[in-house]
């Protein structure tokens, strides 16, 4: 029987919306894991700005990554979750469990008010009763933490959701990245569309109550902006949090490209260099905003996001000519 064990922890270049991250965690420990991840995470999604909320995410489905292997537990008993947790950990799965951040001192809930929430654990300590989880803490940084063996069992039981996922890496099954189902994806965002990839039911449905794809989402970001101010919406930072990290994602495209002999321009790779700093300095302008109230941060941000857009179809209009 063993004390502790701690399975590989990678950061991802996702890591604002945790239903991404962490299946990239699993992925990228695969031999073939950047082509996969280079290979896709290009469509976006959201819904309208003021609905009131700003749901906004890659569109992503596991059920496409061969990479990785599931097992699904409907539930447990609370007696005997903990040992189920260290045995599927000593089998190299990572778990994917619900649990009401209210029992969890190092979360921004705790004590606070019920909210169940995805935690991904991928260690453990017999001897000090501690899990290993990453995630946002209490002061909204993405970090790595331990939750105490008591906490995980009271916090599980006060939640309103007792599935746990596992899941790992499926070190049997390969990858070759695929240029055309990249060029696809690429039309699929510049066109506001799918065609590259299969929705599951829920996307479906999403789609049919207004959510936009590709650039008419990003659009949606940008009137959340010209709004912001005369609409008193909500600050929330997710949104341009994940354009940037959606920038930086295609700026690590355009060097796989290149670096795999894909591109006969490699000054291309450039362009989206610059987009991502571009869309790290709309970010910056609204954390700014956050502390300051100044209202100059917000008509930065709209001066720039129109022609950003601009660039940004020019520039992916090039790379499929180059592909």
């Amino acid at each position: 029987m063993k004390n502790c064990s701690s399975l590989n922890l990678i950061t991802p270049p996702i890591i604002g919306r945790l239903d991404v991250t962490y299946p990239m965690i699993a992925i990228l420990n695969h031999k073939n894991g950047w082509d996969w991840v280079n290979n896709h995470y290009v469509q976006l999604w959201g819904c309208d700005p003021l609905a009131g909320d700003m749901d906004f995410n890659f569109v992503h489905t596991l059920k496409r990554a061969p990479l990785l292997d599931f097992e699904i537990i409907d539930s447990v008993k609370s007696s005997e979750l903990i040992e189920l947790l260290i045995d599927k950990i000593d089998h190299e799965y990572y778990a994917f469990i619900e649990l009401d951040d209210y029992y969890l001192p190092d979360k921004a809930e705790y004590h606070k008010s019920p909210y169940t929430h995805v935690n991904f654990l991928y260690g453990y300590d017999r001897e000090n009763k501690l899990l290993d989880t990453v995630g946002f803490n209490a002061q909204w940084q993405y970090s790595t933490m331990k939750i105490k063996f008591a906490d995980a069992l009271i916090a599980y039981e006060h939640s309103i959701k007792k599935k746990i996922l596992f899941l790992k890496t499926n070190h049997n099954a390969n990858y070759k990245f695929d240029v055309d189902l990249l060029k696809r994806q690429i039309n699929d965002f510049l066109n506001s569309e799918n065609t590259a990839l299969p929705l599951n039911q829920l996307h479906k449905h999403l789609l049919g109550k207004g959510y936009l794809l590709g650039i008419n989402a990003q659009k949606n970001v940008k009137l959340y902006f010209e709004k912001f101010i005369s609409e008193k919406l909500e600050y929330d930072i997710r949104p341009i949090h994940i354009l940037w990290e959606h920038k930086k994602c295609m700026r690590m495209k355009l060097e796989y490209l290149n670096d795999n002999g894909y591109l006969s321009n490699p000054d291309l790779t450039n362009e989206f260099i610059r987009l991502e700093k571009s869309y790290l300095d709309l970010r910056s302008w609204f954390l700014k905003y956050d502390l300051s109230k100044n209202e100059k941060n917000i008509g930065k941000i709209t001066s720039a996001f129109n022609k950003l857009i601009d660039i940004e179809q020019e520039a992916l209009v090039k790379l499929l000519v180059e592909l």
